[in-house]
């Protein structure tokens, strides 16, 4: 392995390593579609999603990043009351909810078949690249496709509301949305927004 794939290694707190052993931190698989986080963006990127979703530390205080899709939802590790196993949680600010996607033994299955398209929601990101006049663009590592205004706060689910935004910045925008939302006391902030379907 070299130099540079060392120092981007990133395992999170609840594995796998698996990853991070075959040199996949800080890469992409199909245009974008899913990337795995690195050194550099996994911990800002950790305390964003512990920020919008703040219980989820009761849940399992070492939930850690893994890797995030070409929406900029976000793909955790946790250990969960009942199970000794790690699951991938789905920590999605489209819709502020973060919940049970799979076990760790799927997600991984579902990567090494390649066959990633179904599962990351590769047609509608294939349609907003058509929309976008980009059918065959690659997302920098550090962008999504996201959409203007979540779910939660109104927003409509359409390609048209899709934007290519930063990935950090998204979260950060959001974050601090819900949070002044809270401070104000903002119905929205109580009908539950954030939500965890654990």
């Amino acid at each position: 392995m070299d130099q540079a794939t060392v120092r981007l290694r990133h395992v999170p707190l609840r594995g796998p390593s698996t990853y991070a052993d075959v040199g996949a931190c800080g890469r992409s698989l199909k245009h974008g579609l899913l990337r795995f986080h690195d050194a550099i963006t996994a911990a800002p990127t950790r305390a964003l999603c512990l920020q919008f979703f703040s219980r989820l530390t009761q849940f399992d205080v070492d939930a850690d990043v893994l890797a995030f899709d070409w929406n900029g939802r976000q793909y955790m590790t946790a250990v969960l009351e009942g199970s000794s196993e790690p699951v991938v949680l789905l920590a999605d600010i489209n819709t502020g909810t973060v919940s049970r996607l799979c076990t760790l033994d799927r997600f991984e299955a579902v990567i090494s078949s390649g066959a990633i398209e179904d599962f990351f929601e590769g047609d509608l990101f294939a349609s907003w690249r058509a929309a976008a006049c980009m059918p065959q663009a690659t997302l920098s590592f550090t962008e999504c496709v996201a959409y203007e205004t979540p779910f939660w706060c109104g927003g409509d689910d359409s390609i048209a509301s899709l934007r290519l935004v930063s990935v950090e910045s998204h979260w950060t925008k959001w974050v601090q949305v819900l949070h002044e939302m809270v401070e104000a006391e903002d119905p929205t902030a109580r009908s539950g927004v954030p939500s965890y379907n654990l």
